[in-house]
């Protein structure tokens, strides 16, 4: 999966979580569903859509209000953040036990725990979805005393796609940054890492990358799956 050559270059390897570590995106995608049908009165988001926002990085709430505005609705973010924090809660009660391991991307982890090499996750989520989707998929054990950095992790100062959240993982790693290999998902993120020289992998690019996105079974996740299927952007 890796060449011997990226191996041997590498001292540490830093993983982002959502659509790399794990496969939450059918979650996250009913999540941030069920918040613009709530706002815009039954408007489903296009999977077009959200695929862009998770490959740009945009904000939730931000992309939210986004849709909203070109639907003709016109959202606090105070509510989009109160509505998206709603679904959060009850989706993550409701589908925990559908969130799954990206395969290509565990055999790398395996691989690198065989040779001794330190892992990292570097998120742009929340602690505490990034730690309980982890667990979720059964890789809990893996990351048992690994650096972590999310988007409330003090000393951070630039969020994702800026280089700050890798800079201070490798930092607590006791590395340069172009000492790690970056396994990430989100365009924007590559682009960034890539023109500042660190070494990437775009694990889309893997075997075995989950290439399309089945709903979880939570309630209304069906309707939300044939609405989102015949909409346009």
């Amino acid at each position: 999966m890796l060449t011997e050559q990226q191996w041997s270059k590498t001292k540490a390897l830093l993983f982002d979580n959502d659509g790399t570590l794990t496969n939450t995106m059918p979650l996250v995608y009913y999540i941030f569903n069920q918040t613009a049908m709530e706002l815009t009165g039954g408007v489903s988001l296009p999977v077009a859509r959200f695929n862009r926002f998770m490959a740009e990085n945009i904000h939730a709430v931000d992309g939210l209000i986004e849709f909203c505005k070109l639907n003709g609705h016109h959202v606090e973010h105070k509510a989009v953040l109160r509505s998206f924090n709603r679904h959060s809660i009850v989706a993550r009660r409701s589908a925990e036990q559908f969130i799954a391991p990206i395969p290509s991307t565990l055999e790398v982890i395996k691989e690198a725990k065989r040779r001794g090499l330190p892992i990292a996750v570097v998120t742009a989520g929340p602690g505490i979805w990034a730690k309980a989707t982890i667990k979720a998929a059964g890789l809990e054990e893996f990351f048992e005393g690994s650096v972590f950095i999310h988007n409330e992790t003090p000393g951070l100062v630039g969020k994702k796609p800026s280089l700050d959240p890798y800079l201070l993982a490798a930092k607590e790693l006791g590395l340069e940054l172009k000492d790690c290999l970056v396994f990430e998902d989100a365009d924007s993120c590559l682009t960034s890492l890539r023109a500042a020289s660190v070494p990437t992998v775009d694990v889309r690019t893997l075997p075995n990358y989950p290439s399309t996105m089945e709903l979880p079974h939570v309630p209304g996740a069906a309707g939300a799956a044939a609405a989102a299927a015949s909409s346009k952007l």
